[in-house]
């Protein structure tokens, strides 16, 4: 049954003398955090209900008493403070005992905030015979636990017995008590006791800082729903307290209470109960440093068994994939009047559990985790205050159905639960994932995909193979959208199913990594020049993995020498349209250069695979004399365009490095493109300030000499953005040329060297 009841009453009027804490609950872990928003919640709802009414009792009997009356009344009824549920269970064994399954945490906090209380208005007798039964033993208490059971009613007794004089402060009392003979040394790394002692001291220093909570308005304006699970009624004042103001309890005890009620026995109740708990556990073994307990897991698993829930009862059905987005576009803290899909109970969410457990092993337990489980974060299971987003749920319901539906299966055929395929599948959707198809997808798309994902990811599972490499077959007998099994993943699928086994694991790991370089994000069929991607074999795959990673696109030098390689062969000159400071040669952005197939990269690298013996830095020499050759060394030192100096730059660099040392750190250093991917040069009309002040003897090119910036996008106004290429040139030139060299001499013998005719000579 489930009651409304303020905390005095509580420990008053219901059946239970006691309400004990049972060992399969997580520690009390409560701090500084929690007890602050406690407090100021209740602060400020009890200068709400310290505040003068406007009410009038008239008639014959609107005595004084009558009034006064009808005023408590009035207050308690407006201005009572709701904290949530309370969840318990009883066992035979423990007559007059009951169990919580959930409401530690505050109901902890409360009775220590109330011994404070009483302790600071003086009223610890009114405390012994309220919150103590028979003046000795405390109303909330650990009965199963030995450690606490042992400590907080010799804590109790110190606090109600201790001078007030001596102990003004909390912190004086924690020490004092810490020095007991009856704190025992095991106690100190008891995070419970701890976490009380911590507690009743920052709350004993924080009542005079503010006024209220006072100790009647705890008892008789904090209020709670208690629900009993051994009780059959279904209480439909469970869900009034969503509505109530205050400090609400979280939405996974309002999602447990719900689950519990659809059990239909009270030792069916009590055993969910321990499960939850049991579960909850879980998610607080997985928490993380900024996520002090595992509330926020738990929201999220019961908003998986929510979405989950559909497809576990009816995956054949048509309207599945429609419940289950519904069930991804409700509010994460689902409305408690929302009624549950089939298929969301706590069966389905005993399914899960094992799934979870599968993926993410309690950390320090001897389990490990499957391969490729490293594609799914453990973080999610500690999620910010937001929830998974709706990138990762895509990527994570469709496994866990799979793995639902593999369980189901094994049960089904009496037979172990095989996994070999799983690494797979968590691996073709990690690929989708990064499509930019749901970077740009509405909230309603993104549930729909994320719906038919999962409803696709099941009838995987249900088959005998499990194999990810089965979805184009799948694909005709049901319909599958081109998110969800785009061309490229459908080749991939297709070669991977041709491959006897040995070579697809090795193919499966070569293309792996060509998908997780950077510029791929995740496709491969761009690098596919030389044939279609459905056309290959291993050797194939071996040999395009072997010349993509000999471009060394992995390394800033490898980036480099690329990057002056395609200045040569292509024109990326462009006039920046908004800020009008500049124009610039745009070669940074590595995942467009690669991917577009009417730039420069596909011709170079299809010639790179006709050519296993070619190599960039030769094929770059090769750009740059067949550039530099074409015209005599006067009419290279009269051509003032901006992307006709550019390289000039980058020969000149390139024959002052060769004079540098072997082993010079400056040789390997990216001179041309330090800072990113572009080059340009500021207007000095335009950006007063940023002309850069450069000697008479560099002017190659007279006033027509450009002030050359590296930048690393175009639209930077920072300084460290940006960084002026000029000067840095001419001081490596004076580096490492004799003294009283001519700039200008060097730059005329670095041209005929690359190839450039003099004056007259044939191109």
């Amino acid at each position: 049954m489930t009651h409304g009841y303020t905390l005095g009453q509580l420990f008053a009027d219901t059946d239970a003398q006691q309400f004990l804490v049972p060992e399969m609950q997580r520690d009390y872990v409560w701090g500084a955090e929690q007890l602050t928003q406690l407090l100021a919640s209740l602060r400020a709802a009890c200068a709400k209900a310290r505040q003068p009414l406007d009410l009038r009792v008239e008639g014959a009997d609107a005595s004084a008493h009558i009034t006064a009356a009808f005023a408590d009344f009035h207050r308690r009824r407006r201005f009572s403070h709701h904290l949530g549920f309370l969840y318990a269970y009883h066992d035979r064994s423990y007559p007059g005992k009951a169990f919580l399954i959930d409401g530690q945490q505050r109901l902890l906090s409360l009775y220590l905030l109330l011994l404070a209380r009483a302790v600071h208005d003086n009223q610890r007798d009114d405390f012994r015979v309220r919150f103590l039964v028979d003046k000795q033993v405390l109303r909330l208490d650990y009965r199963v636990r030995e450690a606490t059971q042992e400590f907080l009613p010799r804590f109790v007794r110190f606090v109600l017995e201790a001078p007030v004089e001596q102990y003004a402060t909390g912190t004086a009392l924690a020490a004092s008590v810490r020095a007991q003979y009856w704190f025992f040394r095991s106690y100190a790394q008891d995070p419970t006791i701890q976490h009380v002692l911590d507690n009743y001291a920052f709350l004993t220093d924080q009542l005079p800082l503010a006024p209220g909570p006072d100790y009647a308005y705890l008892q008789h304006y904090v209020r709670f729903w208690y629900f009993d699970t051994g009780d059959n009624a279904r209480g439909e004042d469970l869900y009034l307290s969503l509505n109530s103001t205050g400090l609400l309890t979280s939405p996974s005890e309002n999602q447990r209470a719900r689950l519990l009620e659809l059990e239909d026995s009270p030792a069916d109740k009590a055993r969910r109960g321990r499960q939850l708990e049991a579960w909850q556990g879980y998610f607080w073994k997985h928490r993380r440093p900024r996520n002090p307990n595992a509330d926020r897991g738990f929201n999220e698993f019961f908003r998986w068994v929510r979405a989950l829930g559909p497809l576990v009862a009816a995956p054949e059905d048509q309207s599945t994939p429609g419940a289950i987005q519904d069930a991804l576009l409700a509010p994460r803290p689902l409305p408690v009047t929302a009624p549950l899909a089939p298929g969301v109970n706590l069966t389905t969410a005993e399914h899960l559990m094992e799934a979870l457990q599968l993926l993410w092993p309690v950390p320090g337990s001897s389990q490990s985790a499957p391969v490729g489980a490293d594609l799914l974060p453990a973080a999610w299971l500690a999620p910010s205050e937001e929830g998974v987003g709706r990138k990762d749920l895509f990527r994570l319901l469709p496994v866990l159905a799979y793995c639902l539906a593999r369980y189901a299966a094994a049960r089904e055929w009496g037979v172990e639960a095989d996994w070999q395929h799983l690494p797979r599948l968590v691996r073709y959707l990690f690929n989708l994932q990064r499509l930019s198809t749901l970077d740009k997808a509405n909230e309603q798309d993104s549930a729909g995909w994320c719906a038919e994902a999962m409803v696709m990811a099941y009838a995987l599972g249900r088959r005998p193979a499990g194999d990810v490499a089965e979805l184009p077959d799948l694909a005709t007998q049901r319909p599958v959208s081109a998110v969800l099994l785009p061309a490229e993943e459908a080749a991939k699928l297709r070669l991977y199913r041709r491959l006897p086994s040995a070579d697809r694991a090795v193919a499966e790991q070569l293309l792996w990594a060509l998908e997780d370089a950077r510029p791929n994000h995740g496709e491969v069929s761009h690098l596919c020049l030389d044939r279609h991607l459905d056309e290959y074999d291993l050797p194939a795959v071996q040999r395009l993995h072997a010349r993509y990673w000999a471009l060394n696109l992995h390394l800033e030098s490898g980036r480099e020498q690329l990057q002056t390689l395609f200045l040569f062969r292509g024109d990326a000159t462009l006039q920046d349209k908004y800020s009008h400071l500049y124009e610039q040669h745009d070669y940074g952005r590595w995942r467009r250069i690669v991917r577009d197939l009417g730039g420069v990269f596909a011709p170079f690298f299809e010639e790179f695979l006709r050519d296993e013996s070619l190599t960039v830095a030769q094929v770059y020499e090769q750009e740059k004399r067949e550039y530099f050759g074409r015209r005599p060394v006067a009419e290279h030192l009269s051509d003032h365009r901006f992307d006709h100096q550019l390289r000039l730059l980058a020969l000149v660099l390139d024959a002052l490095r060769d004079q540098l040392a072997p082993d010079s750190p400056v040789r390997g250093q990216a001179m041309l493109w330090p800072v990113g991917g572009s080059i340009g040069y500021f207007y000095p009309d335009a950006a007063p300030g940023r002309d850069v002040p450069v000697a008479e003897e560099q002017l190659l090119f007279g006033e027509h000499t450009l002030r050359f910036w590296n930048v690393r996008d175009r639209l930077t106004s920072r300084a460290s953005s940006r960084a002026a290429l000029l000067p840095k040139v001419y001081a490596l030139f004076e580096q490492v040329m004799p003294a009283g060299s001519s700039y200008r001499e060097f730059v005329v013998q670095t041209l005929h060297e690359a190839g450039a005719p003099a004056e007259g000579s044939p191109g």
